[in-house]
């Protein structure tokens, strides 16, 4: 079972203390942990799991973030606009930790909205614990199938054709009339 925890370029605090509690609820042979911890994070994450029995695949930042998010089963993370675009375009199970600060508290909206649907499941960020993760988890790893329905609600959601969409209104909009 492999699990993609991805805090954002700038790494976050609660996704990494909670990522560095599973290092030590699982097994090597139960779970398999991509982490991208934050540049800023590095050092720290590498101590931490030093002595875990789970040793992670950690990353200040990962450049191929699609072939990462392919190899996941399931994906841990923030969820701004890109992130949840992203995770409705490669149709991807998630736990997602909305930012607390974020403007107009959207991305507790998006993470809302991909509840809703049966995409995700959400973690607040003062709920994010390593118990609560664990948790999680072994649910997700106990029944795939409610696992690959959530990636197939997530993927009902994706909007592959949006930039076609919105020029064609545009151009409605300029001449008055319906383009397609």
């Amino acid at each position: 079972f492999t699990v993609l925890v991805v805090g954002g370029s700038q790494g976050a605090k609660s996704l990494n203390r909670a990522t560095a509690a599973l290092l030590h609820a699982f097994t090597e042979e139960e779970i398999q942990i991509i982490w991208s911890v934050g540049a800023k994070s590095l050092m720290e994450a590498q101590e931490l799991a030093a002595d875990a029995p789970v040793k992670p695949h950690i990353y200040g930042y990962i450049e191929d973030m699609a072939a990462a998010c392919a190899a996941a089963d399931i994906v841990i993370s923030r969820s701004g606009a890109s992130t949840t675009a992203e995770l409705a375009a490669m149709g991807k199970a998630s736990i997602l930790v909305p930012y607390p600060h974020a403007a107009d508290n959207h991305q507790e909206d998006n993470a809302r909205a991909f509840e809703k649907a049966g995409a995700a499941r959400v973690l607040l960020d003062d709920e994010c614990t390593g118990d609560a993760l664990t948790s999680l988890l072994r649910g997700f790893m106990a029944d795939r199938e409610s696992q690959d329905e959530m990636g197939e609600a997530a993927k009902a959601l994706a909007k592959p054709f949006a930039a076609e969409e919105i020029a064609e209104q545009i151009m409605c909009l300029v001449y008055g009339e319906n383009t397609s």
